[in-house]
């Protein structure tokens, strides 16, 4: 784990969070903590990338969904990498500091990030370097800057902030009010808030999760995959949606992520991420085709109900 606080207990085995804490003993707790923006969550092993050089604005912005060009001082954005289809490769929360431009990434993506990235240089005057080892993420539930570290503010509605700190000052940071990623998992799955590799797969467009309205802007410059989040945006008719589900009572184990979700004996999607939250009980949320409104899916032997 990358911080050792007394009372953690580690992320759940072969998942991408098996390196941070998944609690500190009181799961349950730590959502009501995180609640009231005073918890903290050690995401350190997020990886983090610093591009450097007078055009890195112009240079991200042609390989990415949002745009980026104006970006001043203390700005941040989402922004993604998608493949010639408009499926999402990489998503990237974007720092700009005047002199730097930072990149927080998913766990496990960062080096395929940094070589597309590196690859696509050509002739402009930019570096990128990963920088992971000495930067830590910290998230917290809170919709302003801090005052001292750089943020990355969450653009969907419910906010929530990234900041980035000197790895060498996490486990001081974080151990004043130790949140685990069961609760920032809990509050991310009642907001509907994609996360990478939870509620994607190989063929998930922007359009079907959320990220239109908050990782694409559709009047900027081209851009690799445009044409197909401009068709289907157009049309208004995403293959998928994202969506929550709730449980029965009687649920001893949870699906795991790309769990396959029945209607009527059909597959008809797959669990994003499935946890126990403090006040709705056991949920999920799940990617499902458009025409699934709402009604009674099964997921394994288990009953579970559809917003």
């Amino acid at each position: 784990m990358s911080t050792l606080i007394p009372g953690a207990v580690g992320g759940l085995p072969n998942t991408p969070d098996e390196r941070v804490a998944w609690h500190y003993g009181d799961p349950f707790q730590e959502q009501r903590l995180l609640l009231t923006s005073q918890g903290r969550v050690d995401m350190s092993h997020k990886g983090v990338l610093q591009v450097t050089g007078p055009d890195r604005l112009v240079y991200l912005n042609s390989l990415t969904t949002q745009l980026l060009l104006d970006m001043v001082p203390g700005q941040s954005a989402l922004t993604l990498n998608l493949n010639p289809q408009g499926f999402v490769l990489h998503e990237l929360h974007v720092i700009e500091d005047g002199e730097n431009t930072w990149i927080i990434t998913e766990p496990g993506t960062t080096n395929e990030l940094l070589t597309y990235l590196t690859k696509m240089k050509f002739l402009m005057k930019v570096d990128v370097q990963d920088v992971s080892e000495f930067w830590g993420v910290v998230f917290e539930n809170s919709k302003s800057q801090h005052e001292k570290f750089l943020t990355w503010l969450n653009p969907f509605p419910a906010g929530g902030r990234e900041i980035l700190i000197p790895r060498s000052q996490v486990r001081d940071y974080v151990g004043e009010s130790p949140v685990g990623m069961w609760a920032h998992a809990a509050w991310r799955v009642e907001h509907l808030i994609p996360r990478l590799g939870f509620e994607t797969d190989h063929r998930t467009i922007p359009n079907e999760v959320g990220w239109l309205e908050t990782a694409i802007h559709l009047d900027k410059g081209c851009y690799r995959g445009q044409e197909t989040i401009s068709k289907v945006s157009r049309m208004g008719k995403p293959p998928r949606r994202i969506a929550l589900v709730h449980f029965d009572g009687s649920v001893d184990e949870l699906p795991q992520h790309a769990t396959e979700v029945y209607l009527e004996g059909k597959i008809v999607g797959f669990v994003g991420t499935s946890v126990q939250h403090y006040q709705l009980g056991p949920i999920a949320s799940v990617v499902v085709k458009r025409t699934i409104l709402e009604g009674h899916l099964q997921i394994h032997n288990l009953n579970v109900m559809l917003d």
